[in-house]
């Protein structure tokens, strides 16, 4: 069961925004009679989950659907389940519920539908003239004789679960004060679970390229505008840092040029694509369902807290590490960034550099459990400014940046924060890779790399770290898992060959 809960404003926003994703809705809430749906979906439950009991099936039920039922009702329903698990029910209930005719439309309107709701009372109108104006934009008038007739709007309803709500107060708006408010309320809540249990999400712009010059910087602008590409870096861990969840990051391209030869299942995260690089009401939910599943029914609370700065410091080191290990060896366009090699960078700063002792002073730094006190030490993250500032005093910029600046760029969360136009949120839902700007050259590329020269190299930098002055037993053993591994076939499919064999291959 995923509860949540935010003291933050923009994410307060945020959550109520994608309502029909939350575990808890506000009260007045129309509720409606269980379906057969609901009960096959009970029933599939039961059989994928054999242990779990009754009790357990109801908030399960009132998790996923809001809807709250009586033991006896679970009872009945999965005495049934025979019937309700039959082909013949699944493939009535398939019959009952029309496929859309214009599922591209009915996705723009959605995503229309979620950046709009907190701001406007929505109704079945506004809905059925949102989709005649969009059918205009999107198709011209070839379809203008398509009827968003009211059974329709049910169906639509119905497909991305809409429902009615009663809203409270003048203003759909989420104010300061309400924040202070609903503090108390939030704690209370929060002391009922482990830090472990308690979980963060937010996302962030990264401009991934961005220099620390401001003389460059000036140059971007007029003629280098690549070198302030964008993508959004969805974080997400627990308050004790324990559980680092892979990030989600969004860029502009479904398969950028660089991930040619590349596995995408290989890097660590996961990635997703639109025009805008943005996190869509369609990408959060798909985020969500994501997330639940990883949890397997275990009680969690996700909240905000203050982790991405950490998050921006390493990644910023290690990307000017980086131009700095290219000009020491000569190359042509130390700069030159593609999105592979920020995923390497994000994921390396998310995984390795972010500290669980630094996630775990973040959450209590924030107070959001009554124990929280204000003696907190933040020292590492520090540790990680004072990083960043020595690999960009190596670079000597003429005019550098401070790394306050740095961090907190201007513009680079604005795509974050701003409501997208009509025609945005058509293109990016419609967003292929076709008529997007393509990276400039095919030199990002990675060369396709055989067996046996990936030996070779294992040998030579096995060779290497075996003369190491440091000692480092625990790199050397990680290495020759690797060549086991790439010797034996990975999973253990092939069978080993001799070395005299796989050096004699063609």
């Amino acid at each position: 069961m995923i509860e949540w809960y935010t003291t933050d404003t923009y994410n307060i926003n945020f959550v109520l925004q994608y309502t029909p994703m939350s575990s808890h809705h506000l009260k007045g809430v129309k509720k409606s009679a269980i379906t057969d749906k609901i009960r096959s979906a009970i029933c599939e439950y039961k059989k994928e989950n054999p242990g779990v009991s009754q009790k357990d099936l109801q908030a399960w039920v009132h998790q996923k659907y809001d809807l709250d039922i009586s033991q006896s009702t679970i009872s009945n329903t999965l005495k049934r389940a025979s019937e309700y698990l039959s082909d013949e029910r699944k493939q009535s209930d398939v019959k009952k519920h029309k496929s859309a005719k214009y599922p591209e439309l009915e996705k723009v309107l959605f995503e229309w539908f979620l950046q709009r709701q907190d701001k406007v009372n929505m109704s079945g109108e506004i809905i059925q003239e949102k989709g005649k104006e969009l059918m205009k934009k999107m198709y011209g008038e070839s379809n203008s004789d398509f009827s968003f007739s009211s059974g329709w709007l049910e169906r639509f309803k119905a497909r991305y679960g809409i429902k009615s709500y009663r809203r409270f107060g003048e203003s759909g708006s989420v104010m300061m004060e309400n924040i202070e408010n609903a503090l108390p309320g939030i704690r209370s809540k929060l002391d009922q679970f482990q830090l472990k249990d308690i979980y963060n999400m937010d996302e962030t712009g990264l401009f991934y390229r961005l220099e620390a010059d401001h003389s460059l910087a000036t140059k971007q602008l007029e003629g280098r505008k690549k070198d302030k590409e964008r993508i959004t870096v969805v974080v997400c861990c627990n308050g004790d840092g324990s559980d680092k969840v892979p990030l989600w990051i969004i860029g502009k391209h479904a398969n950028p040029r660089c991930f040619k030869n590349v596995n995408i299942n290989n890097l660590n995260c996961v990635y997703r694509f639109n025009k805008k690089a943005w996190m869509t009401g369609l990408l959060f939910q798909e985020f969500v369902t994501w997330f639940d599943s990883k949890m397997n029914g275990r009680k969690i609370q996700p909240c905000d807290a203050g982790i991405i700065r950490a998050f921006k410091v390493h990644y910023r080191r290690r990307l000017y590490s980086s131009m700095l290990q290219s000009l020491e060896v000569n190359a042509t366009n130390p700069e030159k960034v593609n999105i592979l090699n920020a995923i390497s960078f994000a994921n390396m700063a998310w995984n390795i550099d972010v500290k669980t002792t630094t996630i775990a002073n973040c959450f209590r730094h924030c107070k959001i459990r009554s124990e929280e006190n204000d003696e907190q030490e933040l020292g590492e993250i520090n540790e990680g400014v004072e990083g960043l500032n020595e690999v960009i005093s190596n670079l000597r910029y003429r005019n550098v940046m401070d790394v306050e600046h740095l961090l907190n760029y201007p513009n680079e969360n604005d795509a974050v924060m701003e409501s997208p136009t009509d025609e945005e949120i058509i293109e990016s839902i419609m967003s292929t890779d076709e008529g997007t700007d393509p990276e400039p050259d095919d030199s990002n590329v990675i060369p396709s790399v055989s067996s046996k020269e990936a030996f070779q190299a294992l040998t030579t930098l096995n060779n290497y770290l075996l003369q190491h002055e440091q000692n480092i037993p625990g790199v050397i053993f990680a290495l020759h898992k690797v060549k086991d591994e790439i010797n034996f076939g990975f999973g253990g499919k092939k069978k080993q060959a001799t070395i005299d064999s796989y050096f004699n291959k063609n």
